[in-house]
C-alpha cells in the first residue's frame, strides 16, 4: 500500500509539474521580452496587435511594481486600439490627431531625410482622399498652414521626393473647396466620441470633457483672481486679466536689451534664481541628484531645450533658454521659468526618472501630463517655499505661466467640446493668459490638430494638489516623503499615481 501511495504521489506531482511547465512563461523577465517585442512593432496599425500580445500575458505573474506598469501600458494601448478601430481616420497616436497630413505630422516632415521613400508618401496621400471620402477633411486654415509648410519642404526634398509630395499638395489643394472654418472634432464623423476618448488618451485621466471644462474655469477663475489683486498694486486696474498681463509684458522698465548684454543678463539673473533654489531644496527633497546644473543660451536657431544632469553627478545638466526674441521675455517673466524647467521641475525630476529605470513602453505609452503637471507643481511650489516673497511681478509671472496652462485646457475643451470658434478660442485665451510662448494662432492651431494632448498639464497639477492635500491628513506627512512617493518611479499615467505611490519603495 506504502509503495502505491508513493507511486500516485509521484505521478501526481509529475502531472503537476508537467502542467506548469505548460503554462505560458510569467514573472518579471517574462514581462520585459514580451514589451521589448511589441516595442519593435511598427506604430502605425499595430495597436490592437500590441494589446492582444499584452492580453495574452498573465499579469498575477508579476512583481506589485511590474503589474503597475503592466496596468498603465495596457490603458495606453487600449486607448490607441480604441481610436484606431473606432476611427479609422488620422493617426491614432501617441498623440492622436484626426488629420493624417498637418502641420504638425505627415512624411514631408522627413522629405529631407535620406530614408524618405516616395511610395510611403503615395500611401499616406491615398489615405487622405480615403479619410476625405469619410468627411474628414481639415479645417480651411490648417489646410492653408499645412499647403505652406509641404511647399518648404518640397524646396529643400530630393527630386524622387519632389514629385510625391507634389502629388500630396495637389490632393490637399482639390480638399479645399470642401473645407470647413469650424475647428472642432466635434464635425467630424462620431466626433464627439472621437474627442471624449482623445482626452482620454492625452490626460491619461477617466475624465469626461464636461468635468475637463469646469476644472479649467475653476483653475482660471481662482488664479485670476489673485493676479488681478497683484495687478492692481502696479497700478494696472481696468481690463481683463489677459489685457493687463499683456500690457504689463509691453513695459520698457521691465525688457532686456536686444544684444549680447541684454541676453548676459537674463541668463545670469536666471542662473542667480537657480543658485538660491539649489540652497533650500533639503527643505521639501531627500535623496537628490548630486549633478551640476546651469541655465545656458540656446544656439542660433534653436528653440529651448534641457539636457538633463545625471543621478550619478558624473555629466551636468543645463537649461538651454531661447532668447532670440528676448522682447517676448520680461524680467517677471524668467524666475518662474527657472523653476518649472530646473529646481524643482525637469532637472530635479529627470536624473530621479534615469535612478528609477522605467520600461521604455510605458514612457511611449504615457502622455506629458504627468511630466510636465510636475514642472508647473514645481513653480507652485517655488512660490510656497517663500522663493518668490518679495516679488510681486515675479509672482505675477508665476500666475501667467499657470493661467496658460489652464487656457490651453479651456481652449482645448472649448474647441472639441463646446463649440468654439478659432476666433473665439484665440480671444479667450488672449483674456485669460495674455501673450502666451507661442502666438496665440499657433496655440490654438496645435489644440484643433492634436486633440486633448495639451488638456493633460493643467490636469496634472491639480492631481498632484489633490494627492497632496490627501496624504497631509495622513500621521506623520512630510513634504519631502511626499515628494519622493510622487517621483522615485519616474513618468506615470496621472490615473495610476495614486495607486504608485502607496507601492513600497524599488
Amino acid at each position: 500500500m506504502q509503495n502505491r501511495r508513493a507511486f500516485l504521489a509521484t505521478s501526481a506531482a509529475a502531472a503537476l509539474c508537467a502542467g506548469a511547465r505548460a503554462q505560458p512563461p510569467g514573472g518579471d523577465a517574462a514581462f520585459d521580452a514580451l514589451l521589448a517585442s511589441l516595442a519593435g512593432l511598427p506604430d502605425r496599425g499595430a495597436a490592437q496587435a500590441r494589446l492582444d500580445r499584452l492580453d495574452a500575458f498573465d499579469p498575477a505573474t508579476l512583481s506589485p511594481e511590474a503589474r503597475l506598469d503592466y496596468r498603465g501600458i495596457r490603458e495606453g494601448l487600449a486607448l490607441d486600439a480604441e481610436l484606431a478601430q473606432r476611427f479609422p481616420y488620422g493617426t491614432p497616436g501617441p498623440p492622436a490627431s484626426p488629420y493624417l497630413v498637418s502641420p504638425r505630422s505627415g512624411l514631408w516632415l522627413t522629405a529631407s531625410d535620406a530614408k524618405a521613400h516616395p511610395d510611403a508618401i503615395d500611401a499616406e496621400t491615398a489615405q487622405l482622399d480615403a479619410d476625405a471620402a469619410c468627411g474628414v477633411v481639415p479645417p480651411d486654415f490648417i489646410l492653408d498652414a499645412t499647403l505652406a509648410k509641404l511647399a518648404a519642404a518640397r524646396a529643400a526634398a530630393p527630386p524622387a521626393i519632389v514629385a510625391a509630395l507634389d502629388r500630396q499638395i495637389a490632393a490637399l489643394g482639390a480638399l479645399r473647396p470642401k473645407a470647413s472654418h469650424q475647428a472642432g472634432a466635434w464635425r467630424l464623423p462620431d466626433g464627439d466620441a472621437y474627442y471624449a476618448l482623445a482626452l482620454k488618451a492625452g490626460t491619461s485621466l477617466d475624465i469626461d470633457p464636461e468635468t475637463a471644462h469646469r476644472s479649467a474655469l475653476d483653475q482660471i477663475a481662482e488664479l485670476s483672481a489673485r493676479a488681478d489683486a497683484l495687478l492692481k498694486q502696479q497700478g494696472l486696474a481696468a481690463g481683463s486679466v489677459g489685457a493687463r498681463l499683456h500690457a504689463l509684458g509691453q513695459d520698457a522698465r521691465y525688457l532686456y536689451s536686444d544684444d549680447d548684454a541684454g541676453r548676459a543678463r537674463a541668463v545670469a539673473e536666471m542662473n542667480a534664481r537657480l543658485a538660491r533654489v539649489r540652497t533650500r531644496l533639503g527643505e521639501a527633497f531627500t535623496g537628490l541628484s548630486q549633478g551640476a546644473i546651469s541655465v545656458q543660451i540656446a544656439g542660433p536657431g534653436k528653440i529651448g531645450y534641457r539636457v538633463a544632469p545625471t543621478y550619478d553627478g558624473s555629466k551636468p545638466g543645463a537649461y538651454y533658454v531661447d532668447l532670440r526674441d528676448i522682447g517676448r521675455r520680461p524680467s517677471w517673466s524668467l524666475p518662474t521659468v527657472v523653476h518649472h524647467e530646473t529646481l524643482p521641475g525637469h532637472l530635479l525630476q529627470l536624473p530621479l526618472a534615469e535612478r528609477a529605470h522605467p520600461r521604455p513602453l510605458r514612457l511611449r505609452t504615457t502622455p506629458n501630463a504627468f511630466f510636465e503637471g510636475w514642472a508647473i507643481y514645481a513653480e507652485q511650489l517655488g512660490v510656497e517655499m517663500g522663493l518668490f516673497a518679495g516679488e510681486p511681478l515675479a509672482e505675477i509671472g508665476f500666475l501667467q505661466s499657470v493661467l496658460v496652462r489652464a487656457a490651453r485646457l479651456a481652449i482645448d475643451t472649448g474647441i472639441h467640446f463646446k463649440r468654439w470658434t478659432r476666433e473665439q478660442a484665440i480671444a479667450r485665451f488672449f483674456d485669460i493668459a495674455g501673450d502666451a510662448p507661442d502666438t496665440l494662432a499657433n496655440e490654438v492651431d496645435r489644440i484643433v490638430v492634436q486633440p486633448g494632448l495639451t488638456a493633460g498639464p493643467a490636469l496634472g497639477r491639480v492631481t498632484i494638489l489633490g494627492l497632496r492635500e490627501a496624504a497631509r491628513a495622513r500621521p506623520g506627512f512630510t513634504l519631502a516623503a511626499f515628494h519622493d512617493a510622487v517621483l522615485k518611479r519616474g513618468q506615470m499615467r496621472l490615473s495610476l499615481l495614486k495607486d504608485a505611490m502607496n507601492l513600497p519603495s524599488p
